[in-house]
């Protein structure tokens, strides 16, 4: 099943413009959340909250949204996440998540 949607080009096409449309409604100026850099049609990205206090995890669970807490990973705290981006049918859910959490 990979091998044929990997082999089918407008897949391929169709899902990275879906990744870059629903990735660009994060870049914006978020006041304490810092989103790392990565391709726009990449489907996850690193996101960091200014406060070391913050545990994102925690916050995103608020929202019934999973992240992926940045203890995880060498050199990162509770105040990084590694987030998948959503489906178009949970963006709205997402950007509150986003909203509220840099309001922390």
């Amino acid at each position: 099943m990979a091998s044929i949607a990997l082999n089918d080009n407008n897949f391929i096409k169709e899902t990275l413009d879906i990744n870059k449309k629903i990735k660009s409604y994060f870049f914006k100026s978020w006041k304490n959340l810092i989103i790392s850099h990565t391709d726009k049609t990449v489907s996850i990205f690193l996101l960091h909250h200014k406060n070391p206090n913050i545990n994102l995890e925690k916050e995103f669970a608020k929202f019934n949204v999973v992240v992926v807490n940045g203890c995880g990973y060498i050199g990162l705290g509770e105040n990084y996440a590694r987030l998948r981006i959503p489906k178009e049918k949970d963006l709205e859910k997402v950007l509150l998540a986003f909203e509220y959490i840099d309001k922390l």
